[in-house]
């Protein structure tokens, strides 16, 4: 029942903000690919061009990084993986997209990755609340409810008037109320 309010908080959020990246399933690796997200003929147009635009400087830091986050809302997570870590290369420093990175990962049922590189870019900005969130979804995620908890708690102590705190505020009663039945 949990998982499945995670879920909905979590489409709900991409939904409200796609520039915000949330992982959006916890399933197996299948049935994480199909979120129900079609491409529009103007993503794949932009696309298009950001490939076309990769081929002339396939080392550009934007370029590899818009192309990445629309392969990430056509759910192509193995794509975004691989422009993210291009543009990675040019600026290791940008937690947004080391998030993003993170949540690809973490889409493509690679957990392990996903905390790694959540984590790194909450090394470089300790409250970032999409970072917190996400990062409490994943261990959720991983069977780590009680660390879920606690870097949700975290979340709304260092960020109490985000919509991500209010987000994590239901969730932790949730899992508290789960836990508390276990």
């Amino acid at each position: 029942m949990v998982a499945v309010v995670i879920i909905a908080l979590v489409y709900i959020g991409n939904m409200r903000n796609s520039a915000q990246r949330m992982p959006v399933q916890n399933q197996a690796p299948q049935s994480m690919q199909d979120t129900g997200r079609q491409p529009t003929m103007e993503m794949m147009t932009r696309i298009q061009e950001l490939k076309d635009a990769y081929e002339q400087n396939p080392g550009d830091f934007r370029t590899n990084r818009e192309l990445a986050d629309n392969y990430f809302d056509i759910s192509r997570f193995d794509k975004a993986v691989f422009h993210y870590r291009k543009a990675l290369k040019v600026q290791a420093d940008v937690p947004d997209v080391l998030i993003d990175l993170g949540v690809s990962y973490f889409n493509l049922n690679k957990a392990d990755s996903a905390v790694y590189y959540v984590k790194k870019a909450l090394e470089l900005n300790p409250q970032h609340a999409q970072g917190q969130y996400n990062l409490g979804i994943i261990y959720y995620n991983m069977q780590q409810p009680q660390k879920a908890v606690q870097v949700w708690q975290r979340l709304v102590k260092q960020n109490p008037q985000a919509e991500e705190a209010r987000m994590a505020k239901e969730l932790i009663k949730q899992v508290e109320q789960q836990l508390n039945k276990s």
